[in-house]
């Protein structure tokens, strides 16, 4: 099954929303310039089982991430985002996180980040074309990307594959679900035969060879059932777009949107009680296994 979604360029973009629509696309977020309303307040949690909590997902998260400071934690036990850059990983020297404790449930979020409408290519801002691949073993997804940049810029392009954390939910007694993804490295081999047989609709196989495939891109979600019966949700990326464009600057866009994202993730769970009924197609859960129906 595939995705794709492609809008022209268009001359009058100005620099900032051309490196708006790259970041975002590069990691699969829909742009929006909309304010973060506040979270609702975590009053009932204390510092330590937060820090418990988080401690339990770091230990055996699939990637490196930083535990919060005590003065990002309280602005989290306060009911407000918490939005922090990243320490370098392999591959990408820099990446942004974004987190917050809601009311929705551990399912309810898991569920509204895996249904796909946060991915550039369902945007109608996005300048990004995807295409979903077969799975070759116990992926969640696996998706190609090819973000359409105005010239003196080369296109870029990615081969990313998502996969569960069951090990992080067998040790916290399901408290932490947590998928991730990577970058195939050989992206670019998988890909040329589709594109070659015209199965990427829109996409030449010149353009396909003359875009630079990007040297870093990883990132993860994680939804985590706290003891006061609220979810700490987070989603966090990192990547190196490569060429003549500064990662940083890359980066400080996705920063900026950071908000929406997350949020418009918790307004969706509120639907997923009347969405994820029998008929929708089964959705891994962090265990491994697939979420009940609703």
């Amino acid at each position: 099954m595939s995705r794709q979604s492609h809008i022209p360029f268009r001359a009058e973009w100005t620099r900032r929303e051309w490196l708006e629509r790259i970041g975002l696309g590069l990691f699969g977020v829909a742009a929006s310039g909309a304010l973060c309303p506040p979270m609702a307040r975590a009053a009932t949690l204390t510092d330590a089982e937060l820090m418990r909590s988080l401690g339990a997902w770091i230990k055996h998260s699939d990637l490196p991430v930083p535990m919060p400071s005590l003065k990002e934690r309280t602005l989290l036990l306060q009911g407000k985002m918490l939005k922090k850059w990243l320490p370098p990983r392999p591959g990408a020297p820099v990446g942004a996180m974004g987190m917050i404790i809601t009311g929705q449930g551990q399912a309810e979020m898991w569920l509204s980040s895996a249904d796909g409408l946060h991915m550039s290519g369902g945007s109608r801002e996005g300048k990004l074309t995807s295409h979903h691949l077969p799975k070759k073993g116990d992926e969640m997804f696996r998706w190609y990307g090819f973000i359409d940049l105005p010239a003196p810029f080369a296109d870029r392009h990615f081969l990313i594959r998502t996969t569960v954390n069951p090990r992080a939910a067998a040790e916290t007694d399901g408290q932490v679900w947590e998928r991730t993804w990577r970058l195939e490295p050989d992206g670019m081999s998988t890909v040329r035969p589709l594109v070659e047989a015209g199965a990427i609709k829109g996409l030449s196989p010149e353009r396909f060879e003359a875009a630079i495939y990007v040297p870093g891109n990883m990132g993860g979600w994680v939804s985590i059932r706290l003891p006061d019966g609220r979810t700490l949700f987070s989603y966090h990326a990192s990547s190196s777009v490569g060429g003549d464009i500064p990662d940083k600057l890359i980066n400080r866009m996705v920063m900026l949107n950071l908000g929406k994202l997350v949020t418009d993730v918790e307004t969706f769970a509120k639907t997923m009680r009347g969405h994820y009924v029998s008929g929708h197609a089964p959705v891994r859960s962090g265990d491994g296994g697939h979420v009940p129906f609703f």
